[in-house]
């Protein structure tokens, strides 16, 4: 489903814009709207991350400045009702093609759980730490997937194709970059952020960030 967030200072078009969405389109999920760009709305678009902003296009200008994460972009035309019906159009058009707003999520996804990787003391210096990220963003693709050693398996045969490598390769530098992650911090810290005093090898970890989004 794709997901959307309207900025627009007039109450009555945006009103109208809404209902016109809710009627003409369908699979589009409705994540917010607001009149005025506030922090309280720049942080609900940076956690929800919605494939598209409606908004006018000095709005658009100013969220660029605040906004850190991937999305497309909608304006509207001063209270121009013809505007509405092109709007809905073209919501019809990007919500039929799910790839693109897959896409996007999975962009934007990587993103998010690089940062929480690094937050977590795993060093972007060590290839390894870019091959968990990758097995990581693989069981979302296969959220329904048992997390067995063949499976892993086929994980890193997946990397290890887009990094013209073998998936041996892949497997030892995961491990190294999980083993430089643990000489970089305390039991204490361990306990905090992964909640366990337990040894994370690399399906524990997956599952970690799997369950965590």
């Amino acid at each position: 489903m794709t997901s959307i967030f309207i900025f627009y200072d007039d109450l009555e078009y945006l009103s109208l814009l809404l209902n016109q969405i809710l009627k003409k389109t369908s699979d589009i999920k409705i994540l917010g709207f607001n009149q005025t760009i506030t922090k309280d709305s720049i942080k609900t678009c940076n956690k929800t991350m919605p494939n598209i902003i409606i908004s006018s296009s000095s709005t658009n200008k100013k969220l660029k400045k605040h906004l850190t994460f991937q999305y497309i972009s909608l304006n509207i035309e001063k209270n121009n009702k013809k505007n509405i019906q092109i709007i809905c159009h073209q919501l019809k058009m990007l919500s039929s093609d799910t790839k693109y707003s897959h896409k996007l999520n999975i962009i934007n996804l990587r993103k998010k759980i690089y940062k929480e990787l690094i937050d977590l003391r795993f060093n972007p210096n060590m290839i390894g730490t870019y091959y968990l990220l990758d097995c990581i963003l693989c069981s979302y693709e296969n959220p329904y997937s048992q997390l067995t050693h063949l499976e892993i398996i086929k994980y890193y045969k997946k990397i290890a194709l887009k990094y013209e490598t073998d998936y041996q390769a892949v497997n030892w530098n995961i491990q190294k970059s999980i083993e430089n992650m643990y000489k970089n911090t305390s039991k204490e810290f361990r306990k905090t952020h992964y909640k366990t005093e337990e040894y994370l090898g690399y399906s524990s970890l997956i599952n970690y960030f799997r369950f965590l989004h």
